[in-house]
């Protein structure tokens, strides 16, 4: 196409490619030029091992004894012809070519007129074709027609080749995650969980890491085994190197295990606490969704049964909602970093936290505040009466409890200290 021209639909379809996955968009784009081009039936073909191969194909497909995933020998279409040089993109009427009128597809499927472009990918390559054929001669079909299609096919061929480097991109994810499964090398760290009264851990945290990689956070890990389907095998891997940990710990310590709600009602997990659950809780962020609520429940309630607490992490966290505490009834509310960072010179987040814990302990369950950075957010989290913590200020992942300054007996705050118990 020259500077300055417009083919119709343009715009509106190249915004299309960056929206819609491959198959929605090449059905708009087939219909798109079978109708402007006024024509039977529109296809993509792809060229591969001495066939042509129709990936797509709309329109009155039966007609030209056409078909998604009919493999036919690559000289049976026009199209090889067509890029190859030896036939021309379009063919107002394929009787008067001398070469077109000889091919047996000519009789066999009564084309009376073809329109046709190369589907070339970014790197030159020649993927395949893009036509469209009608059982009648049109002698309007021109260059228009042919530029039109040409635009067509760019859109379907970049789209084309974004989703081949995602397959790739997917392929190499996926052979990362099986490696760290099947080298170990993913390890867990323990953060401590502190009665901020006392100072005393009353649980640790499990904290996964990998070892032997690129530096990346290890959510960025998790995400990726999610998205090439390998979630709940790397969750799992990381519960049992967790559970591992479970005897080093104090007696009269818990062992606190991130999950997904996906992965909390598999019959794998379940398994996994078959050796007991009376020192585990597992923690399912208030940002992941929980499609089935009393599936979760019910599945969770369980192991709840046999001594297994539940915590919802990151609870306040931007526009979070209180769903899952609403509907979950958990044991253990965290609190997310994000309210909890310089409480002591907030007091309008001050006063948000204590109407917070207020109904954190309505409800019957603990709170625990995450993030703890400094002396005075601990003291100021004392003082709203916030029963435990976890941070920096106590112990980094994997390292040993800081013992925080003693407590003054003024900062008692409400004078309702609840430390969690091993089990109910």
């Amino acid at each position: 196409m020259t500077q300055g021209e417009n083919t119709p639909g343009d715009t509106a379809l190249t915004a299309l490619a960056l929206e819609q996955p491959l198959r929605l968009l090449v059905d708009d784009i087939l219909e798109a030029a079978r109708e402007y081009l006024d024509m039977d039936v529109a296809f993509v073909a792809e060229f591969a091992g001495g066939e042509q191969i129709f990936r797509h194909v709309a329109g009155d497909a039966a007609v030209f004894r056409l078909s998604s995933e009919l493999r036919v020998p690559l000289g049976w279409m026009y199209c090889k012809d067509m890029t190859d040089g030896r036939l021309a993109e379009a063919i107002p009427d394929v009787a008067a070519d001398p070469l077109a009128s000889a091919m047996a597809v000519t009789m066999e499927a009564h084309v009376g007129s073809y329109v046709g472009v190369p589907v070339s990918l970014p790197d030159g390559r020649v993927w395949g074709s893009m036509a469209c054929l009608s059982r009648r001669a049109d002698h309007s079909v021109g260059k228009r027609d042919v530029r039109f299609m040409r635009m067509l096919a760019r859109i379907y061929a970049e789209q084309l080749e974004r989703e081949e480097r995602e397959a790739v991109a997917r392929r190499q994810k996926r052979a990362q995650i099986r490696a760290i499964l099947r080298e170990g090398r993913l390890i867990t760290v323990l953060q401590p969980i502190v009665d901020l009264l006392s100072g005393a851990a009353v649980g640790f945290e499990a904290l996964a890491r990998f070892e032997g990689e690129t530096p990346q956070p290890p959510d960025l890990w998790f995400a990726a085994a999610k998205e090439v389907g390998l979630g709940r095998e790397l969750e799992l891997a990381a519960v049992r190197s967790a559970l591992g940990h479970l005897a080093d710990l104090p007696d009269d310590a818990y062992l606190s295990l991130n999950i997904s709600p996906e992965t909390a009602v598999s019959a794998e997990f379940a398994a996994l606490m078959e050796r007991g659950t009376d020192r585990v809780v597992i923690e399912v962020t208030e940002h992941a969704a929980i499609g089935d609520y009393p599936q979760f429940n019910s599945s969770v309630a369980r192991l709840r049964f046999r001594g297994m607490r539940y915590a919802v992490d990151d609870a306040g966290a931007g526009f979070a909602t209180f769903s899952h505490i609403l509907s979950t009834k958990p044991d253990i509310v965290k609190l997310d970093m994000s309210l909890i960072r310089d409480i002591h010179r907030d007091l309008a987040r001050r006063a948000l936290l204590h109407g917070l814990i207020y109904f954190i302990e309505q409800i019957n369950a603990t709170a625990v505040a995450e993030g703890i950075e400094t002396q005075e957010e601990a003291e100021a989290l004392k003082r709203l009466g916030v029963h435990c913590a976890q941070g920096y200020f106590f112990g980094r992942p994997g390292e040993q409890l800081r013992q925080p300054s003693p407590v003054r007996a003024d900062d008692r705050g409400r004078g309702r200290v609840r430390v969690l118990p091993l089990a109910k």
